[in-house]
Order: C-alpha cells, then structure tokens, then sequence
C-alpha cells in the first residue's frame, strides 16, 4: 500500500521521451486525528487523470493536507502513442529525496497498474499481464537480497531517569520529556522510572493508543511518519524505518540531554533490494540460480527465490 503523509510527499512520474502518456489514479484520504482515535475514517475519495507529452517529470498525485494520510488506492500508466516507446519511471519523492517505485519500457498501447494489494503489473497492448516476455536472460551476479530497513537504538538512563526538557530528535520530528504533559506536539510525560519515561516515548512515535493514553502519556497527533518503535527491553527501543532500503540510512537520530543515549547520528542498515521483474532468472557465481516470482523493487523482500537443480 503507497501512503502519502503531508504536502511534500509527492508521486511522480518521468517519461524520457516525448509522446503521450496518460496517468490515472485514485486515492482515499484519511484523518489521522480520527483513524488514530476511533478507527478508520475516511474524509472520501478523489481521483486524477494527467497526460503528459513531453520527456519530463510529473507529479501525478499531489501530497495531502496538514493531519491526513491520502491512502493510494490504484495508479494506471499507459502509453497511449500508437508507435513510440518510452521509459517510465514512476517514483515517490519528500520533497527532497526520491524513491523508485517502479521502472521500464512501455511499449506503444502498453501500460503499468498499481493494484489495490500494492502490486505493480505490466500489461501488453491487448491487456495481457506480461510475464515470460518481460523476463530478462539468465545473468551470472551476486545473489540477490532482500530489502533491510535501517534501524536505531534508543538507550534510557537506566538507574538515571530522563530530565524536564531532555529531547529525542528521530528525522525532523522532536520528543521532549516533560513534568507536566500540557498540549505541546512532542510533548513526552516522564514516567515513574527511566524505563517507562521510555515506553511513553515508544507509544508516542506509534501513536499507540492501546499500550499509552494520548494527551496523558503523550501529545502526538500521528504516529512518526519514518519509523517505528519496538517494546521497551534491556533498557532500550529499537527504532526501524518504515520503508525497507538505504534510503532509511539517512534518518537523523539525535538527543539532548543529560541521560541516555542513541546509536548515532543517523539509522543505519538499510539495504536495498535487488529489483526484478517476474520470470527474471539471476545465476549467482554462475552455479545457484534464483528466480524472481513477483515484481521486486528496492524495497522488496521476499520476491527471490533459490532454485535447487536437481541432478539429471
């Protein structure tokens, strides 16, 4: 499933040549105020439909408003010229840094859908799925790997209970450890031990209201956009990107304050994923082939698998 979270986060498409691209897609937006609190309310659906003619980068599904997640429920891409190909790329950018989504050759008639269950397919000028024609020669490479989201450590003080005003910093977003919980965003209640100051600040990132009580424990009006927090143990939480890949790699980790620590300046880990396409066989140091059973991407696990070969 794609998400978008806030205005900056954007699907593009880039075409590399001229001709006629049409880009369709449909989508739900979501209050995160009200799916947080009393489950999964929807604010309706939208769709759009963009040509494109030049080669270019377009945004064909623009980012939410300010306390939305605009839930991406199909994407069509098709290459409406009648004789021309065109390399597509379709990605997903914060404004800052972009991700592909998917990537390749559409033939004149051909076209790509994103489907409900999140699944890219290409479909021939007919309709045909493509599976044994888009399949690349066997190749003699690494083996491929899964896609590893990039983790951090959250350390508390353990005998040493967090200061007023003592801040966790994960990506942009600020947790401060407070007294008194007020009505601050970021505001974190510092807890009858250092263990569990720390767990309000895991339910915070969550935005886990079964395991804390926002506006007591915490002032979050949605979960972190970029990680999640693992149960407090051995006096510490693990933090993990939501998205698979070494785009995780770039998450800032910081604190201030007197106790406690973090595991660096920034998650670390995260491993991209071999990109395939369905039937593409990989032959690893030329003896152990892999096939790829569904459309990989960089942020893909689980797509590869390992052929045994049977003596004949």
């Amino acid at each position: 499933m794609l998400l978008l979270n806030g205005a900056s986060d954007v699907v593009q498409v880039v075409t590399a040549s001229t001709g006629a691209v049409s880009v369709y897609s449909a989508w739900r937006d979501l209050s995160n105020v009200w799916a947080s609190r009393v489950g999964d309310m929807g604010l309706g659906g939208d769709s759009n439909l963009v040509s494109i003619t030049a080669a270019t980068t377009t945004a064909v599904i623009a980012g939410p408003s300010e306390g939305v997640t605009r839930e991406v429920k199909t994407v069509t891409v098709r290459n409406a010229h009648t004789s021309t190909s065109n390399v597509v790329t379709v990605q997903h950018t914060d404004g800052t840094t972009a991700m592909l989504l998917w990537k390749g050759t559409l033939a004149a008639s051909e076209s790509l859908l994103l489907d409900n269950e999140g699944k890219w397919q290409h479909y021939d000028a007919y309709g045909h799925a493509i599976v044994s024609s888009s399949a690349q020669a066997p190749t003699t490479d690494a083996a491929p790997v899964d896609a590893v989201a990039a983790t951090g450590t959250i350390t508390d003080g353990n005998a040493s209970n967090y200061d007023a005003n003592q801040t966790i910093t994960i990506g942009t977003k600020t947790y401060k450890f407070v007294t008194v919980i007020g009505t601050t965003e970021g505001n974190v209640l510092i807890g009858g031990s250092a263990d569990a100051s720390l767990n309000n600040l895991v339910n915070a990132i969550n935005r886990d209201a079964v395991l804390g009580t926002p506006d007591t424990d915490y002032v979050v009006i949605s979960a972190h956009p970029l990680v999640t927090a693992a149960p407090v143990g051995a006096h510490a939480t693990v933090v993990t990107a939501r998205v698979k890949g070494v785009l995780g790699n770039s998450i800032a980790l910081s604190k201030v304050g007197a106790w406690g620590s973090v595991s660096g300046a920034l998650l670390t880990g995260g491993i991209d994923g071999t990109v395939g396409v369905v039937g593409q066989v990989i032959v690893a140091s030329g003896t152990q082939p892999y096939m790829c059973l569904s459309t990989a991407g960089i942020t893909t696990s689980g797509a590869w698998k390992k052929l045994s070969v049977a003596a004949l």
